[in-house]
């Protein structure tokens, strides 16, 4: 039996990166690591961003982090239409945290993920934004650091 992409590591991305992400075989994507010769293997992506789009009916969100757009499908995850009392788990305007797989996306101008979680984060008591860059661009530099381009 294959190994589950679940029990593989999200990567950490911009969705500017998601673009850059060429190579596809079984396995997952490839991606090289801007200013190497490393290629990582991506099985999941984790963005963030500003939910700048919603269409329930197709199970669909657009999310904006600053650098690109990304659709996210979201057929597949609990709860994401409605909580108990009627209210939108994902609505526009929603800072959200995307984990999921790359998915095809021929003729889009656009990348998209096939999500496994979808979580509104609370921008009113943390600045998930700020912290959010700095992590990407921290992960990023260790991935530049480490000698075999894999962080593990």
């Amino acid at each position: 039996m294959p190994p589950s992409k679940l029990n593989q590591p999200a990567r950490k991305l911009f969705a500017c990166h998601l673009a850059d992400i060429k190579y596809y075989d079984p396995d997952g994507w490839y991606w090289q690591i801007p200013g190497t010769q490393n290629n990582i293997t991506i099985v999941m992506v984790w963005v963030q961003g500003i939910v700048v789009e919603v269409d329930m009916a197709m199970d669909h969100v657009m999310i904006d982090d600053g650098t690109g757009v990304v659709e996210v499908i979201a057929e597949d995850v609990r709860r994401i239409k409605k909580l108990p009392r009627d209210q939108m788990l994902v609505q526009k305007g929603s800072y959200v945290m995307v984990v999921g797989s790359l998915q095809l996306s021929e003729g889009c101008n656009h990348q998209v993920i096939k999500a496994v979680k979808i979580t509104c984060l609370d921008t009113e008591t943390a600045p998930h934004e700020t912290h959010w860059m700095l992590e990407v661009l921290h992960y990023h530099k260790q991935l530049r650091i480490s000698e075999q381009g894999t962080i593990r």
